[in-house]
């Protein structure tokens, strides 16, 4: 139990902050003697195309075969001299090695592989002597550019070399030594340089070698810029800055004199961490992150950049050490990824390179004015976004599907809102729009000409279920709630409810009256003030969703409400999970209804659906149904039992003045009680309403020539409303033949279609109420 309980823990914690892989799989794992410490790495494909990891070590070169990624095999490790620092690059079958200790550019045969080796020379330089350099990199011509390198006369300066002549014998082409150049990318005529002290992207013309000239610089995040490399297009720079929490930068290069950025990132990891070295591939941001390990970030929208897979190599470190891993190589034609993780070892990886998601937009407020610094959170991910002055901001997931996506400024209600489409590679278009605090939604509850004091309305939705109350003047002030679509029920006794199934609050929802009809409906949603008495306990009435229970074969509890009125409430005997037995009606259960008013009504009929249930139809049990009239006399009306109850909701009509007169009646009761022997009891109702009776102060105002016409009548599929002369503005309602409105418009149209492929055959009333009060009714027939 307590293993089960600390799972339950672990993966929610695990939830809230994230895994240590995303789109990264491991293959297999290489590791070295204890003391071995790894620094860069890079990649090599013999004739045969067998893939190598030429890894570099604090004591040398370390040659790994991929041939068999199940069985990694070191062809090649060499002791030689110790460096913290080594950096490794390959032109055609040879493998150029640079450290920060002594000895020069060492150059290695690789042609002799899969035997070995085939040797390794040392190239120290002619005109620039060449005893240490940090970096390297060869450019597609077969120029090699020595970075930090220390000369004869101390200097840290940028040599070039000619490796492509003869790859042993390199041959001295310029140097470079306006700034020291930590790392660098050259393509062409154009060496993108990282001045990390300086903390610039260099740009530089390298077309003469001897001269090289500086033609466009920009300042890096963090101002320490580690290394850079462009965009397949080469019109992108992505750089890094080697500090914690640094960021990896885009920075559009097309024009170098006028260069500018485009976007920065942090790795969702960010507690510190330290970025180290980037490279592109497909546009892909592949960057070793030292105690993180590795991440991919999509470059493909440099201004929208979004991190897509990570995978951490070295998890006993975390924060901003120089731990971990040192360097990844992504350009295997087999598609493995390499990572060198300075104590774990060498690391074969699978990338999944996913396109991220994208999502783009403004953030208004209701007047459609841009709200800048506003929050953009997509949940989920630990990533913030912000507006910026127009109101405009970019972020993405890597993630696709439907998404929640939460939007909050100062000053305005934070709107959450769920169901967000995301699809990878492509750019949702998404513009929320805020609504300032304290202009929250203002309703009006009125009758015809009278507000509605103390009338409970809710709004419902999968998230939200909030009750407002009317005040005296029949105002319902709404708080905070969020944008979105909510079912508003509510109402008060001696009125028909209100049950809108599909509001849609947003910025376009202006404040409004809900008009209420007199008259006696409930079905159940709120609580009108029905009183449960008797004895009964765990089995007694109950304002609930059902919850349905099963005896033997039967169903003993409805499991749902009865299903053509509004909201999923409805009143039954008892509540209770599994065993029917343990929440029936054990003695007596007894509703009453609040009190009844019908000196406005000519005829009316109290209507209502019923459950009940005896023990599978052979109990002695029943529901008495009985008026309470002024002087709390008791009058029968009906008995319900296994004899004339179905096993499902029925439908029950009965006539006032068949039983007391109008003016005497005060309430309904619905007692149920079990009688010995004791049996398994249960007992419902739902959807009460008082039909037939129409309002003597309405009936007045009917006028003896309707001014309407409607057609077809009888009717099947659609009526036709023609308002003719009635040119006001009108309220449109239908009745059936139960006094329930199937239908209700405001309308200053001259003919309005209703659909009535919904509406059961019978008998239906079509009521048109002007803005001054006139009525005017047709009666129609299905």
């Amino acid at each position: 139990m307590h293993r089960i309980f600390l799972i339950i823990i672990s993966c929610l914690l695990g939830s809230q902050v994230y895994s240590q892989s995303l789109n990264l799989d491991s293959v297999s794992r290489f590791t070295y003697n204890s003391g071995t410490s790894l620094n860069d790495i890079w990649g090599y494909v013999d004739s045969s195309g067998t893939e190598y990891a030429l890894v570099g070590k604090t004591n040398g070169l370390s040659v790994v075969s991929l041939a068999d990624t199940n069985n990694l095999v070191e062809i090649y490790g060499e002791q030689s001299v110790y460096s913290i620092w080594r950096d490794i690059k390959t032109w055609g079958d040879y493998a150029y090695v640079t450290n920060e200790s002594s000895g020069g550019l060492a150059i290695y045969d690789l042609s002799t592989l899969p035997d070995s080796v085939g040797g390794v020379t040392y190239f120290t330089g002619v005109n620039y002597s060449i005893n240490t350099a940090h970096n390297i990199y060869i450019d597609e011509n077969g120029v090699a550019y020595l970075f930090g390198s220390n000369n004869s006369t101390g200097s840290f300066g940028t040599v070039m070399l000619d490796v492509a002549t003869n790859p042993g014998q390199p041959i001295e082409l310029g140097y470079f030594d306006s700034l020291y150049l930590h790392d660098g990318y050259a393509r062409g005529d154009t060496l993108y340089g990282s001045a990390v002290y300086a903390g610039q992207l260099l740009v530089i013309d390298v077309s003469d070698k001897l001269n090289p000239r500086i033609i466009g610089s920009a300042s890096t995040p963090n101002n320490f810029t580690h290394n850079s490399w462009p965009s397949d297009d080469g019109k992108t720079i992505f750089t890094t800055d080697e500090v914690a929490d640094g960021f990896i930068g885009a920075y559009d290069v097309s024009n170098p004199s006028a260069i500018f950025q485009t976007d920065r990132i942090r790795t969702r990891a960010s507690r510190g961490v330290i970025p180290h070295n980037a490279h592109v591939l497909n546009d892909f941001v592949i960057t070793s992150y030292y105690t993180w390990g590795v991440s991919i970030v999509d470059g493909n929208k440099p201004d929208n950049l979004v991190e897509v897979g990570y995978y951490d190599t070295s998890p006993a470190y975390t924060g901003g050490t120089f731990n971990g891993n040192w360097g990844a190589y992504p350009y295997f034609p087999s598609g493995l990824l390499i990572l060198s993780d300075i104590e774990e070892g060498l690391y074969v990886m699978r990338p999944s390179y996913k396109r991220a998601s994208y999502l783009e937009g403004r953030v208004e407020d209701c007047s459609g004015s841009a709200i800048s610094q506003a929050d953009v959170k997509i949940i989920g991910e630990l990533r913030t976004d912000k507006t910026n002055l127009n109101g405009f901001y970019k972020t993405g997931s890597p993630q696709d599907g439907y998404r929640t996506v939460e939007v909050n400024a100062p000053g305005f209600y934070k709107q959450v809102f769920d169901s967000v489409l995301f699809v990878s590679g492509r750019v949702t278009s998404f513009n929320p729009q805020l609504i300032r605090d304290g202009n929250g939604l203002n309703l009006n509850t009125m009758d015809v000409s009278n507000p509605i004091v103390s009338a409970t309305f809710q709004f419902l939705n999968a998230d939200t279920s909030l009750s407002i109350t009317s005040d005296p003047s029949g105002n319902i002030l709404v708080p905070e709630i969020q944008f979105g679509e909510y079912t508003l029920t509510g109402g008060k006794w001696g009125y028909e409810p209100l049950c809108n199934q599909r509001f849609d609050f947003n910025c376009s929802t202006k404040d409004d009256t809900i008009l209420l009809v007199q008259g006696y409906k409930d079905n159940f949603n709120q609580d009108f003030g029905w009183q449960v008495t008797g004895n009964e306990t765990v089995g007694n009435w109950v304002r609930e969703i059902p919850f349905g229970t099963v005896h033997n074969i039967y169903v003993a509890n409805p499991g749902v409400d009865e299903n053509t009125d509004c909201g999923n409430f409805a009143y039954f005997t008892g509540i209770g999970l599994g065993n029917p037995a343990s929440s029936d009606v054990d003695s007596t259960a007894v509703l009453t209804s609040p009190q009844l008013d019908f000196s406005n009504y000519v005829n009316p009929y109290i209507n209502f659906y019923s459950w009940f249930y005896n023990e599978g139809n052979i109990g002695n049990d029943a529901m008495i149904i009985s008026f309470i009239d002024s002087a709390n006399n008791e009058i029968f009306v009906d008995s319900i039992s296994e004899v004339n109850q179905t096993i499902d909701w029925d439908l029950r009509s009965y006539r006032v003045a068949d039983f007391v007169s109008l003016t005497s009646l005060k309430a309904v009761r619905f007692s149920v009680e079990d009688q010995a022997p004791d049996h398994i009891l249960e007992a419902g109702i739902d959807n009460f309403f008082v039909s037939e009776g129409i309002f003597i102060g309405i009936e007045d105002k009917l006028e003896t020539v309707s001014e309407f016409s409607v057609y077809p009548n009888p009717f099947r599929d659609e009526i036709t409303i023609e308002l003719g002369a009635l040119n006001l503005s009108n309220r449109i309602q239908i009745f059936d033949i139960h006094g329930r409105m199937v239908y209700s418009t405001n309308t200053n149209k001259s003919i309005t279609r209703v659909q009535t492929n919904n509406f059961k055959n019978g008998i239906y009333f079509v009521i048109i109420e002007n803005e001054k009060g006139e009525i005017q009714t047709q009666k129609i027939v299905k």
